[in-house]
């Protein structure tokens, strides 16, 4: 499934390449295709399948590095 839309995140944060995105109330599923862009760093950015859901308003997913962050 392709989420129809630029992602626009309250907050980001990383735990090696899993980043943890904060979208209140995204209703977004895992398995969905998500885009983020305007993130820095720039690692962040990017189309990603979602691989969790932990609660309504986080999802996460894994990036091609580690951000350092």
């Amino acid at each position: 499934t392709l989420f129809p839309y630029t992602t626009l995140f309250r907050s980001i944060t990383n735990v090696t390449t899993t980043a943890t995105l904060t979208l209140v109330a995204h209703g977004v599923a895992v398995g969905s295709i998500i885009t983020v862009t305007g993130a820095t760093p720039s690692a962040y950015n990017g189309t990603f399948i979602v691989a969790s859901v932990p609660t309504a308003d986080t999802l996460t997913y894994t990036m091609l590095s580690d951000p350092g962050g």
